[in-house]
Parts: structure tokens; C-alpha cells; sequence
């Protein structure tokens, strides 16, 4: 830095406001300031170093002080006229994380205003000269699907970069004779020849003030660009050319591009070449993918976790360090105030965004959740629906939607969300949610999943009740469709998990600080409970709201397949989370769609039969994955559906049997021998992952299963041998070895 007091105060500001604590360290490079910038940074405290030259040494000879004295594996340059935006450190960490080829990642740059600075940087052919960077999107809205698309491009900016240090050190750094300028695009070329990717990330977002540092900054200008130029010019091809007419169009081939563009230009640049760039030799940068990497929102920590049994206690550690900053940001927005939204005197019916996130819905999106938005009888709403990367007739459904209000934005790259199909369904969607919060123009944001329908009077009494009432966050009841023609109410009050529906709330966007945590899966919970709870943690002041404001549709896909299954079959079974083991003569159950079930159902929403109804059921592997409250339940609706006389089969790992191993013979299993548990070397690391892995929630011995089941009303339970029953319909059914823990349990 050098000078600008002004800006390095709210620059230094926004970075400890919105950079968790433990992810970064501080250098400071002062190039000899004479204002009282020296005062400033005489009064920071923890993890800061401060290096003070007696002279303007230019930026890129501060910059490679910096990071001579930085201490991390990942390099972080940021001006000091920049001000970073909640959420901005760990997407540039992500990309570095999940993609080895990366070496440096560049954010998203706002004007004060709102237009877009910074979102990628191509090479051109100029009036000017033969070669030359641009700002793609320059001046342009933050709305538009490119700029909000993760990608790789030839350059991106020196005013927020991440750059791998590994390779920073292989190309020698920020070239020193460059004094002001190009300096950011010639370290990116370099990193490019050196087979190392470069990558635009929208996901996170500062706002540039843009050159700031003086009119030193420039004085130069034209030898940096000459010197630029006679260094890449024989080894780069423009990515964009000049036409007749003097604009530009993309260079459609590498070679004639070439051929066109360094004809005619040798005269005007004459002179020896630039000398390759400075850098030891050093081994190639991994290969790249074929394709980019898909774009990311908070997502998962960056911080490499490698057994999965310290997974959850990262993301809670994470997510406790977030809630001393939530609960500080919940503070400043409110300024002294109880509640962080404008008055009504002042503002009686501010804006409302009703955000839709949508993924592959087809015409249903515009049908149902667009249709019920416009229907409001609240007038004063935008429809910002964001795509995640959905397909083109979803696209085509809502474009043709012929009203101003409502705004669309499809993402070029869907979210990253876990493999694993309850994991995925649990922070599915987060991604277009976390963007939507970047764009919402309301002062409210009303949440409502693509297949699902608002009440027409939704918004209008949640704000009004708001309103009267000083809350930040109010949920309502909402009417869920439990099985086709079968509705139920669900919501009250206090605040829990099962509650509360994820489109029956209404909150502020002051409290836009709060994104849905893509890692919520690791807890496990779903994304938007965890987002909800975390408010709640952090003191924002929620209410109920007792009417059903909000229509949960059983979704297209998780009808069942004939007419009715459950209560037109002579003999009814009923197999729960069947996943890939689809058993004949059985009605398979599971909430992932890929499986082909024969009914696609979150069993959490009860169990899609008539009292009485069903005469086996059977579940392996299903309820250690629940909580225990959420186990209960659904025993209890097993007891609900049977018919006297009916069973239930459950069959899962035993606590017992997994404690017993730590003790004794603990390399004595079968799954430790399957591939991929190879690194668990410690009977302690072997039990962490036995109570973790897989998404365990809560794991049970005979003694508690035979307790929770008794008291969701069994009175007749006994505990069976694996494979082994009174009832042919039940027996051999077990196909996991570690299914070791097996009841039954007579309804009657």
C-alpha cells in the first residue's frame, strides 16, 4: 500500500469483519506512506506482521515481500482499496482445494455502485496496440449468467487474487520491472506456461474502489505495456480481435489469429523480444481436467479433512467459530436498534423478493411456484428465480414468463454437493440460494422451493405480522401433501427441527450475513434447518405465526409409479430406504429418485399409508442415519400403518458389537478390509468412523433398540438372528454383513 489512509481503514475492516479468524494470517507492506497510515497499522493485533519500506518500491516488489513473509501453502494479494464481502475467502480456498492444477483464482470485483469491475480478464487486439488485457463485463450488472459462472481465463486481476504458492515460487513471483501495471496478467501468462490453470470464481465478491494508490500509479504506464507486449506477443494469441469497424469478435482460430495478428505489427513494436520470465526451473504443474471445475457457494471447508469420522467435529469447530461472528454482524446491522429492517413509517411496504432456486423443474417452476409469486396480493415483490445450471426447458419455462418482475439467472456450472444421496438431498440447492442472496433487491426475502406454491396472501400477512410484532424471521404453517389426495399440516412453534417447511418464512435480508452452509450435510442436517437454527443461535428475533401461508406438493417424481400401491394389494410390504437392493413383491421406499424405486418419499414426513394397512415392513441400514427423536417417530408411524398382527423388521450395525472390537481384534471386520479404509490405523480412528461414517446419526445395542421400540408402542418385540424370522416373508432379507443388530416387533 501506499498512502490512502482512507481506504486501507475499511479495507482492513471488512477483512476481519468477514474472514473467518483461524483461515488467514496478516502481512501488511507499507511502501513508505506519508499520511497516517503507520498510525493505523501500529494498533492491529493478533496474526500481523508489518513490513515498512523507506520507499515507494512499486507493487510487485511489495507484493513479493509479502509473500516472502506469509507462512501459508495459498498466497492471498488484496489492495488495499478493496473491501471483501461475507463468504469471500473460502470459494478462492475451494477451487485451490478441489482442483490441483489451479494456481491462482481471481473474485468477482463490484463498483460502490453495483457494476461489475472485475469478472475475468481476456487478451485483445487494440486500437492501441497489437495486445492488450480487458476487463470482461466491465461496467456491466452483476445479474447476467456469465458473470455469476465459474471459469478459467487468461488472466484475472492483482487486486484480489489466491494464488497457490508452489506455483507463485515456480514462475519467480510478481516481475519487478514492471512499476504499477500489467504486472497481475503477466504473472497469470506465466503461471499458464507453466501448465498452471487460472479461474474466475463469482462465488466470491468484493467491492473495488479501483486506483486508488495515486497518481504514481501510472507514470509508467507505456513502458509497462511495451514491455508486456514484447514479452508475449510471440508466444500469446489475442482471445478477442479488431474488426473492420474497429470492435472486437472472438479470434475463431489459433492460427490464423496468429498469422493476422503479428503481421503488420513488427514495425510499430520493434525490438528484441522479452526474456523469458525469471523462475527456476521446476517440475510441470499437474495435468489439467478436461473440463473446468463446477462453480461452488460457502460449500465445503476448504480445509482438507481426510477420515471421515473428523468431519463432524470440523464443521461443528467451523460453524462455532462463525456464530461469534453472526452473532457480532447481527449487532452491527441493527445499529443500536432491536430489530436490523427500516421502519415502517419510514419504508410501510418495502420491497419483497420471493426467491425461487430451481434445478431441471421444467414449466412446473413457472406453473406453480412462479405462478403463486405473481399472484400475491402484496404488489411490492420482485421473482428472482436462480437456476443451478438447470436444463434448457426449465430455462425456457421461465423466460417465457412475461412479467417485469420477475428476474432469472441460470448459473453456468451446477453446484458441488456430496455423493452420497441423504447428504445430497440435505444442502441441495444452497448454492443458487447463496447466490440469490447477492442479488435480491428487497428488503425482505421470501423463500419458496420450485414445486411448491405460496398462499396468495403469504407474504402480506408474514410481513404485516413481522411488522407488529418486531421480528426479523416469521414462519407459518404450511399444508404438506404426505401421499397423492393426503394432506397434513405442519408447523409450530417452539423453533425445532420438523416445525418448521423451508417456504413458510419470511426474514429480513439484513440478516443476508447468514448463507445456507453447503456443509450442513456433515452435522447432518438439512441446509435450511441449519440456517435457521444458526439465527436462532445467533439471537435474531424470530416468531410464529399460526395460519398456513405455504403449499408442500409431493413432488412429480416421488409419486408412485401405479395407482395408489399401498392399499390395492392383497398382502402389504413395505420396504423403507431400500436404496439399490429392490425386493420383489415388496412396495421399495426411498427418497433418491436415481434408485428407481417403486415410491420416491422423504420418510420423515411419516410413512405414506392408512392406519392400519400394511402387514410387513422392513428396513436395513434406515435408522441409525436419524436422530434419535427422528427414529421414534417414524416407529411410531410404523406402528400406526401395521395392522394387528403386522411386523416391522429392523436391522442395522450394533453399538455393542463395534465397542467390543475397540477392545479386542478391532482389525477383525469385514468392511475394514473393503478399499479405501486402508488409512485407519488406530482401534480409535476405527470407532470414530464406525459411529460417523456413512452419515450415522445415532447408533443402537439390542438393550436401546428394544427400549425405543417399546415405547412407540410395541409391547411384543424380540430380537432375531441375521437372516432368521418366524415369518417367510422375513426371512434372508439382510444383505449387509455388519447388519448384526435384528428385531422385530409385533403391532397390536
Amino acid at each position: 500500500m501506499f498512502n490512502r489512509v482512507d481506504m486501507t481503514l475499511p479495507c482492513l475492516v471488512a477483512l476481519a469483519d468477514n474472514t473467518p479468524r483461524e483461515l488467514f494470517e496478516l502481512v501488511v507492506v507499507d511502501n513508505a506512506s506519508q499520511d497516517e497510515t503507520q498510525a493505523v497499522l501500529g494498533q492491529l493485533a493478533g496474526d500481523v506482521t508489518v513490513i515498512t519500506n523507506s520507499a515507494n518500491l512499486g507493487f510487485a516488489v511489495a507484493c513479493n515481500q509479502g509473500a516472502a513473509a506469509a507462512r501459508g501453502e495459498v498466497v492471498v494479494f488484496l489492495n488495499n482499496d478493496v473491501e471483501v464481502a461475507k463468504g469471500w475467502l473460502e470459494p478462492l480456498l475451494g477451487v485451490l482445494d478441489q482442483d490441483p492444477s489451479v494456481g491462482a483464482v481471481g473474485s468477482l470485483l463490484l463498483y460502490p455502485d453495483g457494476r461489475v469491475q472485475h469478472a475475468g480478464v481476456l487478451l485483445a487486439e487494440l486500437s492501441s496496440c497489437p495486445l492488450g488485457p480487458i476487463h470482461l463485463h466491465y461496467g456491466g450488472s452483476p445479474d447476467s449468467a456469465d458473470v455469476l459462472t465459474r471459469r478459467p481465463y487468461p488472466a484475472v486481476t492483482g487486486a484480489l487474487v489466491a494464488v497457490r504458492r508452489a506455483a507463485f515460487e515456480q514462475v519467480g513471483g510478481f516481475d519487478e520491472d514492471y512499476w504499477n501495471g500489467y504486472e497481475d496478467v503477466d504473472l497469470c501468462l506465466a503461471l499458464a506456461e507453466r501448465g498452471w490453470g487460472v479461474v474466475y470464481e463469482p462465488a466470491s465478491v468484493a467491492v473495488h474502489h479501483e486506483s486508488q494508490s495515486g497518481p504514481e500509479r501510472h507514470v509508467k504506464e507505456d513502458e509497462n505495456l511495451r514491455r508486456f507486449v514484447r514479452r508475449w506477443l510471440p508466444r500469446v494469441v489475442p482471445d478477442l480481435l479488431a474488426g473492420p469497424g474497429g470492435g472486437l469478435h472472438p479470434a475463431r482460430s489459433s492460427a490464423a489469429a496468429a498469422s493476422r495478428w503479428r503481421a503488420g505489427v513488427a514495425e510499430v513494436w520493434k525490438g528484441e523480444p522479452e526474456p523469458v520470465r525469471p523462475g527456476g526451473q521446476a517440475p510441470p504443474a499437474p495435468p489439467r481436467p478436461a473440463t473446468p471445475p463446477p462453480a461452488v457457494g460457502r460449500g465445503p471447508s476448504p480445509v482438507a479433512v481426510t477420515d471421515p469420522a473428523d468431519l463432524t467435529t470440523h464443521e461443528h469447530a467451523r460453524e462455532d467459530a462463525e456464530a461469534v461472528e453472526e452473532r457480532r454482524l447481527l449487532d452491527v446491522v441493527r445499529a443500536g436498534r432491536d430489530v436490523c429492517w427500516i421502519e415502517p413509517e419510514d419504508e410501510p411496504d418495502p420491497l419483497v423478493t420471493i426467491r425461487i432456486a430451481t434445478f431441471n423443474r421444467g414449466p412446473l417452476v413457472a406453473e406453480r411456484a412462479i405462478a403463486s409469486a405473481l399472484e400475491q396480493t402484496y404488489r411490492n415483490i420482485e421473482v428472482l428465480v436462480v437456476g443451478d445450471a438447470c436444463d434448457e426447458a426449465t430455462e425456457r419455462a421461465v423466460l417465457s414468463v412475461a412479467d417485469p418482475r420477475v428476474r432469472f439467472v441460470n448459473l453456468g456450472h451446477r453446484g458441488i454437493y456430496p455423493q452420497d444421496r441423504m447428504a445430497h438431498w440435505r444442502v441441495a440447492g444452497s448454492t443458487p440460494a447463496n447466490v440469490a442472496l447477492h442479488l435480491a433487491r428487497g428488503a425482505w426475502i421470501a423463500p419458496c422451493d420450485d414445486d411448491d406454491e405460496l398462499t396468495p396472501d403469504h407474504v402480506e400477512v408474514l410481513l404485516r405480522h413481522a411488522q407488529r410484532h418486531r421480528l426479523e424471521m416469521v414462519w407459518s404453517r404450511a399444508s404438506w401433501e404426505a401421499e397423492p389426495g393426503l394432506w397434513v399440516e405442519v408447523g409450530s412453534e417452539p423453533l425445532q427441527e420438523g416445525h418448521i417447511s423451508h417456504g413458510s418464512v419470511l426474514y429480513s435480508l439484513g440478516l443476508r450475513f447468514f448463507p445456507y452452509n453447503g456443509a450442513a450435510w456433515k452435522l447432518p442436517e438439512p441446509a435450511d434447518w441449519n440456517l435457521w437454527r444458526r439465527m436462532q443461535a445467533a439471537g435474531v428475533r424470530t416468531g410464529f405465526l399460526d395460519q398456513v401461508t405455504y403449499v408442500h406438493y409431493l413432488e412429480a417424481y416421488k409419486r408412485p409409479l401405479s395407482p395408489a400401491p399401498v392399499v390395492r394389494r392383497d398382502e402389504v410390504r413395505l420396504h423403507l430406504g431400500c436404496g439399490t437392493n429392490k425386493l420383489p413383491g415388496w412396495i421399495n421406499i426411498d427418497i433418491d429418485p436415481q434408485y428407481q424405486p417403486d415410491l420416491v418419499h422423504d420418510l420423515s414426513l411419516g410413512i405414506p399409508a392408512q392406519d392400519g394397512s400394511v402387514d410387513f415392513i422392513h428396513s436395513e441400514h434406515v435408522f441409525e442415519h436419524l436422530s434419535l427423536e427422528a427414529g421414534i417417530r417414524l416407529m411410531r408411524e410404523c406402528r400406526r400403518v401395521l395392522r394387528p398382527g403386522g411386523v416391522v423388521r429392523i436391522a442395522m450395525p450394533d453399538l455393542k458389537y463395534v465397542a467390543e472390537r475397540y477392545l479386542d481384534r478391532w482389525r477383525d471386520q469385514a468392511w475394514l478390509r473393503d478399499p479405501g479404509f486402508d488409512w485407519i490405523d488406530t482401534p480409535c480412528r476405527m470407532l470414530n468412523v464406525a459411529m460417523r461414517e456413512w452419515g450415522h446419526t445415532y447408533v443402537y445395542d439390542a438393550d436401546e433398540l428394544r427400549l425405543r421400540l417399546q415405547q412407540s408402542g410395541f409391547t411384543t418385540v424380540r430380537e432375531c438372528g441375521r437372516g432368521r424370522s418366524d415369518h417367510p416373508q422375513l426371512q434372508d432379507l439382510e444383505t449387509r454383513e455388519d447388519s448384526l443388530l435384528v428385531f422385530e416387533a409385533v403391532a397390536t
